[in-house]
């Protein structure tokens, strides 16, 4: 057993922890009431934020999916009102809520058609449904509705009475161009019933690598280049489908190999894919009907989840209100994950009969894999550093700046000074600095303490040249002028040997005259080689080498101790070694299916022949070929580079930038550095000319008020709470996780 006397406990874990999951989708489903309201009312621009997800990324400190699939479901739930308040007191989870919702779609889209009664009605067969059933067979009754205009019709008919006949086309599905799915009949061989899996899946594949931190720089530079080659194209060549495929093609080439895939390599990886589908569903279907019957949870405790009546309150009320929530969202969630570890480690998926653990968080919890997963990690991690915990538990900080901190902290020292600094930062600036930090501690092994405000903005401005392609250029002329000298010097030393040997061959005759005219030939040669070694060190290669030289003058003095040396002494045309780094950068990229089976073979054959990193091999070779269709400078470019083209406000992360003069012209304002800087279109026409945002000079220190009632004031990069009143925090116990019985458990109210 993977914990001592597990089975003991086991009931008493699971029950906790389905209580807290279910409590915790109240509190998700009341975020995203709240956050309804602040996106209706237009409350986030009111406070300085230039969207909705710039307001949640620092107030809720959460992702930008995560908010708007609570406020979607928030929105839609404000038609059915016992469905929210089942919800509200735990009996409806997270997952059950979301596919009752989209069972009964079709009837809020009809329901002009419908007779008195039958929303009610539908509502309330959908709750019992997700009340009672499991959330694999409530996906499976929403699926069969969906698989065609007549079986939705019959569906609807058959289970709620009251509806017109001649408006049950009104129910069927549409696509994305709004007209119905054909029928079998209509559509031919292929129908809605028999398309084939591999065409069913194909716009459904996220492409997930992680990658070091100047990798993504030189990402974005190759993007910027592609954009700018395709700028007479139709829009539709400019996305990110088509800019992997030239990435790819580049990268086939440069590899010189047969073609990694044959013709059904695609589909077999779709069959394969479409049978472990069905593996999976059998096994949880066998599972489901054979499982023992699990303690239910009648309720949660509503202390946290009393909803209040938002209309009427103030921006300001509004505001505190998503904070206090999301602080007490945050709290649950590392209960959770306690409990989450001590479940993982008992194996209680395969002891209460589950057929995998993601079939275990989906049915008794109510959550994703991956939420379950993420909250353990927090858990874990938080165990083991009291001070980013308290700090947590506090409201001191937010969930994404514990995140943050947890990934550069080493030591007590280093974390009392990085929880110091979170204290001071909004999440933005926060997220600079430990990417600064980890950037030091990938390329020369420098402790990842808390840099200062010079080497935060020399990092920036280097990302910014380096995305704009100003550093290829700079690398390409100081390099090429190199070139050139050397070459010059070797052509007079090449015709200085011709002479003498030809004054030898004068002199002593011709079997001088011969040996002359061999050793203008090993010149030759020797020149050749210096040029195809030149050659070799492409405008990219010396644009690698020539980032990590600047690399390590940042860093310079920044840090205590002696810099180690970069890994420079490489081939021009290879990749860092592949070892586990610090201080990466996760990438997310939407691909249809066969681009990215595509990837994923092209990645094995360069492994084959190669060492390093695939993607960077990638954009060097693309940047190699397309480099000289850079963009031209434009007036501020300067400008743009230094803030690394993103808004310079504290809470925005736009690239559509504008300059901005800090002291307006009007004023007297001027051109100089110091007086300008980069926001937005949103932060520069309708924050700061808008009233909403006031930023002051230098650029170098600015001081900002965000929002028009001042919620918070930045100077430099120090955040400063203007008038805000902190929570009380509910006194707990700090959390454990133990791989004994008899160890702390996570306080919790019963």
């Amino acid at each position: 057993m993977a914990v001592r006397g597990a089975w003991e406990q086991l009931g008493e874990w699971d029950a906790r922890a389905a209580a807290l999951a279910r409590g915790a989708g109240a509190l998700r489903l009341l975020l995203g009431e709240a956050l309804a309201q602040v996106d209706s009312r237009g409350a986030h621009h009111a406070l300085g934020f230039s969207s909705l997800g710039a307001y949640v990324a620092e107030r809720c400190q959460r992702g930008g999916t995560w908010a708007r699939e609570a406020t979607r479901l928030a929105r839609a739930l404000t038609s059915f009102t016992a469905l929210r308040a089942a919800t509200l007191r735990g009996l409806v989870t997270w997952s059950a809520l979301g596919w009752a919702l989209r069972g009964l779609q079709p009837y809020v889209s009809a329901r002009s058609a419908l007779a008195e009664g039958v929303l009610e009605a539908a509502e309330k067969l959908w709750l019992e449904r997700a009340q009672t059933c499991t959330v694999r067979a409530l996906a499976a009754m929403v699926r069969r509705a969906e698989e065609g205009a007549a079986g939705v019709s019959s569906a609807v008919s058959r289970d709620v009475p009251g509806l017109e006949p001649k408006d049950n086309a009104r129910l069927a599905p549409k696509d994305a161009a709004g007209f119905a799915p054909k029928s079998d009949a209509q559509s031919g061989s292929w129908g809605a019933s028999n398309l084939h899996p591999f065409l069913v899946r194909l716009p459904d594949h996220t492409l997930t690598i992680t990658v070091r931190t100047e990798t993504a720089w030189w990402l974005a530079c190759a993007r910027g280049v592609y954009e700018r080659s395709v700028s007479d194209c139709p829009w539709t060549t400019r996305g990110t489908e088509h800019f992997v495929l030239a990435l790819l093609a580049e990268a086939r080439t440069a590899l010189e190999g047969e073609a990694p895939l044959d013709e059904g390599a695609v589909e077999r990886w779709g069959t394969y894919v479409r049978l472990l589908d069905e593996w999976r569903d059998e096994a949880e279907r066998r599972c489901d009907a054979h499982r023992p019957v699990l303690p239910t949870i009648d309720g949660i405790e509503t202390t946290e989840t009393a909803g209040e009546d938002l209309g009427g309150a103030t921006v300001v009320e509004l505001d505190e209100r998503v904070r206090l929530l999301s602080l007490a969202l945050g709290r649950r969630d590392v209960e959770l994950g306690v409990l989450a570890d001590l479940l993982s480690r008992a194996e209680a998926w395969r002891r209460l009969g589950f057929a995998s653990e993601a079939h275990y968080v989906r049915e008794r919890m109510g959550c994703s894999y991956s939420q379950w997963k993420a909250r353990r990690a927090l858990a874990r991690r938080l165990t083991e550093r009291a001070a980013v915990q308290a700090a947590f538990l506090q409201g001191e900080i937010g969930l994404e700046a514990a995140l943050l901190v947890l990934r550069v902290v080493r030591d007590e020292a280093s974390e009392r000074s990085w929880v110091e600094r979170a204290r001071e930062r909004t999440c933005k600036h926060l997220r600079e600095e430990v990417r600064a930090a980890e950037l030091g501690e990938q390329q020369f092994g420098l402790p990842p303490a808390p840099p200062s405000e010079d080497t935060v903005r020399r990092v920036l401005a280097l990302e910014g040249r380096v995305k704009s392609g100003n550093l290829l250029h700079e690398s390409d002329a100081n390099d090429g002028a190199a070139v050139d000298a050397s070459a010059g010097g070797a052509g007079a030393g090449g015709a200085g040997a011709g002479s003498a040997g030809a004054g030898s061959a004068g002199a002593d005759g011709a079997g001088e005259d011969g040996a002359g005219a061999v050793g203008v030939g090993a010149n030759d040669r020797n020149d050749r080689r210096a040029d195809d070694r030149v050659s070799r060190m492409s405008v990219a290669g010396r644009a690698w080498l020539r980032l990590r030289g600047e690399l390590s003058q940042v860093f310079l003095g920044a840090f205590p101790g002696g810099l180690g040396e970069p890994d420079v002494r490489r081939e021009p045309k290879t990749c860092p070694p592949a070892q586990r780094r610090k201080g990466e950068v996760r990438l997310r990229l939407r691909l249809e299916r066969d681009t990215l089976v595509e990837f994923r073979a092209l990645e094995r054959l360069f492994r084959r022949q190669h060492r390093g990193d695939f993607l960077e091999f990638c954009c060097r070779h693309f940047l190699e070929v397309w480099a000289p269709t850079l963009l031209a400078d434009v007036k501020y470019a300067h400008v743009y580079r230094r803030d690394a083209f993103t808004c310079s406000s504290p809470v925005c992360s736009r690239h559509d930038v504008h300059p901005h003069h800090l002291k307006f012209r009007s004023q007297g304002g001027g051109d100089d550095l110091e007086n300008l800087t980069s926001l937005c279109t949103w932060c520069h026409l309708e924050g700061v000319h808008g009233g909403r945002i006031r930023v002051e000079p230098p650029a170098s220190a600015m001081h900002w008020r965000i929002g028009a009632a001042r919620s918070f004031e930045v100077r430099g990069r120090r955040k400063i709470e203007v008038g805000r009143r902190q929570p009380a925090a509910t006194p707990r116990a700090p959390v454990t996780c133990r791989d004994d019985v008899g160890g702390a458990m996570p306080s919790a109210r019963r």
